[in-house]
C-alpha cells in the first residue's frame, strides 16, 4: 500500500507530537514546529506479534514514553482489559507496548 500524506493540519498546535509510521504515512508537509515521531509500527506489531492489528497497542506504548507514564504501571490495564482472556493476549500486549 502506498504512504498517504499527512494533510489534515488544522487541528494541530504548534506544541503538537505526532506520532507515524513512515511506511504508511508522509509527514513531510506538517508544519516545522510539529514535533514529528516516525515509528515502524506496523513492522513492530508484524515483529512482537505477527498479528497487524495489533500495532495500536505498539503505537499506545509510543504515546506512553512520550508523556512519560513508567509502561509497567499499564500492566493493571492489560490485566483488567484482558483478564479472561488467554494469557497469550496479554503477552501480546506487554510486549508490544514495550517494543
Amino acid at each position: 500500500m502506498p504512504a498517504q500524506t499527512a494533510t489534515d493540519k488544522t487541528h494541530l498546535s504548534e506544541k503538537a507530537v505526532v506520532i507515524y509510521d513512515p511506511s504508511r504515512v508522509k509527514a513531510d508537509s506538517l508544519p516545522d514546529s510539529v514535533k514529528k515521531v516516525p515509528i515502524p509500527i506496523l513492522d513492530i506489531a508484524m515483529q512482537q506479534s505477527g498479528d497487524p492489528i495489533m500495532r495500536n497497542v505498539a503505537a499506545l506504548g509510543a504515546v506512553l514514553k512520550i508523556v512519560g507514564i513508567d509502561i509497567s504501571k499499564f500492566d493493571d490495564v492489560i490485566r483488567a482489559t484482558f483478564g479472561r482472556k488467554p494469557d497469550k493476549h496479554k503477552q501480546r500486549c506487554k510486549a508490544e507496548i514495550r517494543a
